[in-house]
């Protein structure tokens, strides 16, 4: 990676983006004129726009070092553990999101018992700490089986299955209670309003991940020397589009969530613009 002025440039727009991109979702967020949310639904969204900051600063740290800008006598070892736990971090803080919604909509009259602000915020702070402690492992025990294990099941496979089992579940759940009009003003638009920014986040993670681990896959398998310089070009494109996930949340929330995006056009001050969509929305 960064072996041209190319990829240089594309880090440092990435890194604009997402930092544009994700202070929005934060401001929107914490705005006192957002749609209603959940305080608990504020708080994942906007620890998952800090984490995805931060693994982008640590790319931009890493991308200035190997081209020579900064230089550091430091343990790299504990950038590349944080950098790892901060990239898995945006994964689970997903299946913890996913989890809130899950259990709005099916257990909706016990849900405060366990989803309030003081229990989301230990459940991501375990996870986090969590992912620095498997870091640390797989730098002391530097085990090929560990590593295998933890990519694929900690990294991707488990965070996916549960991602995908939750959303199927809820859509279904979402289109049923849509067709029952007593119910339907009461929660449709609150429910389909945080699950649209869940789904958008999913469909995120899955295109710009799901090659990676793939990709990461086939280079632990002996293949043919002549099809070791594709591969190698291959993973420069996929390590590039995994950085997307890291970018991209907010921009498929703007263009796939309506009331996100009535939000964000009332934090910036388009009044005439939000009303118009309002009247169209209805």
């Amino acid at each position: 990676m960064f072996e041209s002025p190319i990829e240089v440039i594309f880090c440092l727009t990435m890194t604009f983006l997402s930092y544009a991109g994700n202070t929005m979702i934060i401001l929107v967020m914490t705005s006192s004129q957002s749609q209603p949310r959940a305080k608990t639904t504020r708080i994942l969204f906007s620890f998952l726009a800090i984490n995805d900051m931060c693994f982008m600063t640590l790319d931009l740290l890493k991308m200035m070092l190997f081209i020579g800008l900064i230089k550091t006598r430091a343990d790299l070892r504990i950038a590349f553990i944080l950098m790892l736990a901060i990239r898995d971090y945006s994964n689970w803080i997903l299946v913890v999101i996913s989890t809130e919604r899950f259990l709005c909509i099916f257990r909706p009259l016990t849900v405060k018992n366990c989803c309030h602000k003081r229990c989301v915020i230990t459940v991501l702070v375990t996870i986090f700490c969590t992912l620095v402690g498997l870091g640390v492992f797989l730098q002391l025990y530097n085990s090929f089986l560990f590593v295998v294990c933890f990519e694929l099941s900690v990294s991707f496979a488990s965070p996916l299955l549960i991602l995908t089992v939750e959303t199927i579940f809820i859509v279904v759940k979402l289109r049923k209670m849509g067709r029952q009009p007593i119910r339907r003003n009461a929660q449709k638009q609150p429910n389909n309003s945080a699950t649209g920014l869940l789904i958008a986040a999913n469909i995120c993670f899955i295109i710009t991940m799901l090659p990676f681990r793939a990709i990461y896959l086939l280079r632990l398998i002996d293949i043919n020397p002549e099809y070791r310089e594709i591969l190698t070009t291959v993973t420069s494109i996929v390590l590039h589009l995994m950085t997307l996930n890291y970018v991209l949340n907010f921009y498929l929330y703007f263009a796939f969530n309506a009331n996100f995006r009535r939000d964000t056009f009332k934090l910036i001050g388009y009044k005439q613009i939000t009303a118009g969509q309002s009247t169209n929305d209805e």
